[in-house]
């Protein structure tokens, strides 16, 4: 999500892109991005972006029958507004606009307080929701593997982690799998989720932790230590 403002307008570059005439429009109530007369103007502050290393692929605007590009990076960018350790999209998938998420981070906020709380059936609860309002939402995914865990639902876990990894993966949910498949007995498989998570992330401190209960669960004690 990248703004540039001049004297008299503002276009924000975003999955859903707004331009506003500042000098009419003050309070910024009427997105003018999609009006024809503000074509040149758009274009002029889109100029201004890509001086700053932040182009835009596409001044058509939504629905016109061709789909604003964002770059790897800001996909990343707005990839982390779905949720505070940052989930993001599928790849290949684009982003939501940041503005359509704010109901669904603020509905995470009300179930990560439940989950602290203690009252992990109604974080559930919230979760599933947010699951059928949100689907294939990596950020809900990994917090319902969260409470499931701590409900011991640990097949139920399991499941909603898988299906994020095969999203994306990322290495927090990646160790997570790992854990469970070493508190469940399958060794080897534990053993190539820690190498996956390493891979993901080479200084994630929870891989090392990780890796020693593995080796004292198979009576490797010096290498735990």
């Amino acid at each position: 999500l990248t703004a540039v403002r001049s004297t008299d307008a503002k276009l924000i570059r975003a999955p859903r892109p707004e331009f506003y005439d500042l000098a009419a429009d003050s309070r910024e109530r009427r997105d003018r991005f999609a009006d024809p007369e503000s074509r040149r103007e758009v274009s002029r502050h889109a100029r201004m972006l890509a001086q700053f290393g932040h182009p835009m692929r596409s001044l058509a605007a939504p629905g016109a029958g061709s789909t604003t590009g964002v770059d790897e990076r800001t996909r990343e960018a707005l990839g982390a507004l779905g949720y505070l350790g940052g989930a993001g999209p599928a790849a290949g998938e684009a982003p939501a606009d940041p503005k359509d998420r704010i109901g669904i981070a603020n509905a995470l906020l009300d179930a990560h307080a439940l989950m602290q709380a203690g009252r992990l059936e109604e974080a559930l609860g919230r979760l599933l929701a947010l699951e059928r309002q949100s689907a294939r939402d990596r950020s809900v995914l990994q917090s319902l593997g969260k409470v499931y865990l701590r409900l011991n639902r640990i097949r139920d876990a399991e499941r909603v982690l898988l299906e994020f990894t095969a999203i994306r993966p990322k290495a927090d949910v990646t160790l997570l799998l790992a854990q469970i498949a070493i508190l469940e007995g399958r060794l080897d498989e534990g053993r190539r989720r820690l190498d996956e998570a390493e891979r993901l992330e080479p200084r994630h401190g929870g891989v090392a932790i990780a890796r020693g209960d593995l080796a004292h669960r198979t009576g490797r004690i010096d290498e735990a230590r």
